[in-house]
């Protein structure tokens, strides 16, 4: 199954902090991520919990994710807070297909 995109109320403060993702086909809750600032200034996220399986593994993922516990996996990284609750540039790790 799909994640939903996180969504980000509008506002000046960071959007750093740990947001619950929904599955985009059922509603069901999916993962706790921790989004954070990183060093460049840019924003990325971690998955903190999966809610749907403790020891789920990125069995779609490419390269040195494959196989790996979701538990702990960077899935954002290098995106630019806009301002208004969405971000640009950067990856987003899609973990239901592994791009």
């Amino acid at each position: 199954p799909a994640l939903a995109a996180v969504a980000f109320g509008a506002s000046a403060q960071s959007p750093a902090g740990r947001y619950k993702t929904y599955d985009e086909d059922t509603g069901k809750p999916r993962l706790i991520v921790e989004v954070y600032e990183a060093k460049n200034g840019s924003f990325a996220a971690k998955v903190i919990d999966t809610l749907y399986a403790p020891d789920a593994v990125c069995t779609e993922c490419k390269g040195d994710k494959k196989g790996k516990p979701i538990k702990g996996m960077v899935i954002m990284w290098n995106q630019t807070a806009q301002g208004d609750g969405t971000f640009t540039g950067g990856t987003v790790l899609k973990l239901a297909n592994g791009k």
